[in-house]
């Protein structure tokens, strides 16, 4: 049983439009936004306290969020932390986004408390094969992994790199020397999409590198 929020055709007809809400199950479950059967953003995964890859609240938050993952099912909560408050959520297919209204007693009018993704978000895998996206001066960036470089002959050198994703810059693929490969630390990363990942559980970050680097179609490692 999968429930979702989905968004309406349009203002006038509240038959169910192309955008939908909900959890994916994958070998992390996440929150995911999709247009029709493409995904169009996912939230990362639960990190324990809230989505990896969700807006950072500047302000103490009117909303206590519950995440449960279980093998028999996966649920999201969200509770308010004052009982008298009214909370909207809905998909909107105008502006391509999950918005959360508050009722604001004073004015009469609901106000917007949360837009995901923002404007100047990073799409789902917009920077293609082994790039990377940096959202910067409110618009987003692409860029190659290091050893890589842009696809396309005419985005090579551009900063704002290319949408078609990167490829190997110096040698062709082949299986890890070990004088002279390794892996490179990335920092404030959204975790990969894990529908193709192996997971354990159990397992220590050194033990998965370990693990990664037997399996030469192993591209990185996280926790």
């Amino acid at each position: 049983l999968n429930r979702y929020l989905t968004s309406w055709n349009n203002w006038e007809d509240p038959s169910s439009g192309h955008f939908a809400y909900g959890v994916a199950r994958s070998n992390i479950p996440e929150m995911q936004i999709w247009n029709g059967s493409s995904v169009f953003y996912r939230s990362g995964p639960w990190s324990g306290f809230r989505f990896s890859a969700t807006p950072t609240l500047k302000r103490r938050s009117l909303v206590n969020i519950n995440f449960v993952d279980t093998t028999e099912e996966s649920y999201y909560q969200l509770f308010p932390r004052n009982r008298s408050l009214v909370i909207r959520t809905v998909v909107n297919q105008t502006v391509f986004a999950l918005q959360r209204f508050i009722w604001d007693e004073v004015t009469q009018n609901w106000k917007l408390d949360l837009l995901i993704p923002r404007d100047d978000f990073c799409g789902y895998n917009q920077c293609g094969s082994f790039g990377f996206c940096t959202e910067k001066d409110n618009s987003s960036v692409c860029g190659c992994l290091r050893g890589f470089e842009p696809k396309s002959p005419q985005n090579r050198g551009a900063k704002n790199s290319t949408h078609q994703g990167c490829v190997q810059s110096s040698k062709s693929w082949m299986c890890r020397e070990k004088n002279i490969d390794g892996f490179v630390k990335m920092s404030n990363m959204k975790v990969a999409d894990t529908n193709t990942s192996w997971m354990n559980r159990s397992m220590t970050i050194e033990e998965c590198k370990e693990k990664c680097w037997e399996n030469c179609s192993c591209t990185a490692y996280a926790n």
